[in-house]
This record gives C-alpha cells, structure tokens and sequence, in this order.
C-alpha cells in the first residue's frame, strides 16, 4: 500500500496584498528605468496575498550580506517545516516514533546538515530514521519527494514515510536584481511549508493510492530557470523560452498517462504556466491549482502539496484515476499515477 495523507500547510506571520507589495516595491525602486511596466506585470500575475517570513522592509535590506539572508532562509524554513510536519503526523494518525523515512525537500541546501537532521530531533523522530534530503528541484520539489517517497514505501512496506518541503523564496531574490523575471518573480512568490505522510498500510476509504511515478527532463533546458551563486549571493533568472519548451514536452506526460485523467493535482507555477497546462490538459482539471496560486502564490516544493490539501477538502465523488505533478528547473516533469478510492 502506497496511500497519500491529507496534507498539511504552514504559512509566515506576514501577509501583504499585491496592491501593498506593489506601493512597497515603487517605492524600493524608484529609480527602475522601466518601473511602471515592472509593476504592471507584477499585477497580471493573478496572485491576491503573498505570505513572507519577515517583514518586506527586512527582505529588500542589503545590510548583513549574503550571510545573513541564509541564516534568515535556514532559520524560517526550519521553524514552518516542524509546524506543518506536525501537523501532518495528526492528520495521518500516526506519531513519530511510527515514522521510517523522512524525505525533506526545499532550497535550504546551503547548510550541512540539513534541516532534515535538525526535524529529526525537533519532531522526535526514531533515532534509525532513514533520510533523503533533496534541495536542488526547486518548484518541482514537491512532486519529486511524492514520487521518491512512493518509491521508497514500496521497496520498504511497512515504514510510514514523512514528507516535508520549505522554500523560503524571498530571500532568495537579491535585492539588487531588478530585471523582468526577478519582478515578475516577486510577483508570484510566498513563503510557506507543507508536510504529508505516505502510509504503507491499509487505511480504508476514501484514499489517494499512488500506483505509478514518471520522470523527464527536457534536453537543452538547463539555462532556462534556476538559480546562479556568485560573490555577493544568489541571483534567480528564468527564462521566457520556459514556456515553449514545457509546451514542447507536455506530449511525453500525456503519453505516459494515457487516458484522460480524471483529476490533476499541479503545481501552480505561474498563470503562464497554468495557461500551458490547461491546453494540453483541459483548463477545468486546475482549479484546485489555480486556486493556490491566486490565495498563496507560488510557494516552490510546498505548493503541489497545498493543492493536494484543497483535493481532499473537496475530493471527487467516485473513484477515477489521476496524477500528480510538478516542474521544475532542467526542465524537469515529475508526475504520480494516483487512484482515488471511494470504497
């Protein structure tokens, strides 16, 4: 048995509307030569609230260096990482001294250890609690830890598996970076976690059973999105060539799955994104997602985990077959073959 728990969300103290995050970024950046148009593209990006670990002025500061952004981004991710990986642990019935694996995906993979031994030690977890630690998928994080997780709860039955992933976004935009995609990418973000537990035991109905995983990484796309470390920090880019190729690799998912899926549970992404998948998907299968987008934005590996939440709060009323899905850079397409049960 592979069943997916209901998955739980963490989200910061601070919440600023577009219009707030706007009027605060016309102002950090007067002198932009090309401002209003800036700005209006952070409007299009149909993201109502945005959730941040600290206070905006704090973020765009550039006084403490880049050491003191990774502090900030270890600090916090590690402190909503254990809020919402307890909360997982309730909502599946389980405790943690029940828990064999724990699978950690976010940006934080700066600092060694990880913040996945530090969660094992906060959460009190079996000191024999195997890890994977994954922190360089990005948004695609998410459906990659599902799928490692499923993977691994069928190579070891009868170990429940935690999945928890963190990203902490806004540190990661430096605030000197004021080109069009490090705009528009403040435009989508938020800050947040989110956690789950893969059972490996039969749980009844209705349940989410994974029955299959997939992977593709598009050849040629490894300078489309990502993030480069230079002298003075991170430097996020993201490339508008994005788009023609996920549209370009879509076809290999779509004949992996098969048949029309019956739901889809995506990663956000962005409204071009959404738009894409809609296309080659059927728009009326992304709501869930485009429902996290417009009331968190995009908060990285977290995010397919918060639509899965939004599914389970209003599942499907008969069993169907669906999967779940991320992107992320490489161009990287992770999906999950799921069956929902309702007997």
């Amino acid at each position: 048995m592979r069943t997916l728990c209901p998955p739980t969300v963490a989200l910061p103290p601070h919440r600023v509307s577009t219009d707030e995050l706007i009027t605060h970024f016309r102002h950090r950046y007067a002198t932009h030569p090309r401002l209003d148009r800036a700005l209006a593209l952070m409007q299009r990006t149909g993201v109502d609230n945005h959730w941040v670990s600290r206070p905006l002025t704090e973020l765009s500061d550039t006084n403490g260096g880049h050491d003191n952004r990774v502090r900030r981004h270890h600090d916090d991710a590690l402190t909503l990482s254990e809020t919402a990986a307890r909360r997982a642990l309730d909502a599946a019935g389980i405790t943690s001294r029940d828990v064999g694996w724990l699978v950690y995906a976010g940006a934080g993979g700066h600092t060694i250890p990880g913040i996945d031994v530090a969660l094992i030690e906060r959460l009190g977890l079996p000191e024999s609690t195997r890890r994977l630690p994954v922190t360089q998928m990005g948004c695609a994080g998410g459906a990659f830890a599902i799928a490692r997780a499923a993977q691994l709860a069928q190579s070891t039955p009868g170990e429940h598996i935690l999945i928890v992933c963190a990203d902490m976004f806004y540190p990661y935009i430096h605030p000197g970076d004021t080109g069009t995609d490090a705009m528009i990418f403040r435009g989508l973000i938020s800050d947040a976690a989110a956690a789950c537990v893969i059972r490996t035991d039969n749980t009844g109905a209705p349940r989410l059973s994974i029955t299959d995983t997939w992977e593709y990484t598009a050849p040629g796309t490894r300078d489309i999105v990502g993030v480069d470390t230079r002298a003075d920090g991170w430097h996020l880019f993201n490339s508008p060539a994005l788009y023609d190729a996920l549209t370009n690799a879509l076809p290999a998912l779509t004949e992996w799955f098969g048949d029309t899926p019956q739901f889809v549970i995506s990663h956000p992404g962005g409204p071009r994104i959404l738009d894409t998948l809609g296309q080659a998907l059927g728009p009326h299968l992304l709501n869930h997602s485009q429902a996290s987008l417009r009331e968190l934005g995009n908060t990285g590996s977290a995010s397919v985990l918060d639509v899965a939440a939004r599914f389970f709060r209003t599942p499907p009323s008969h069993s169907g077959e669906g999967f779940i899905f991320g992107v992320g850079p490489g161009l990287t397409l992770i999906a999950c073959r799921c069956h929902w049960r309702t007997t």
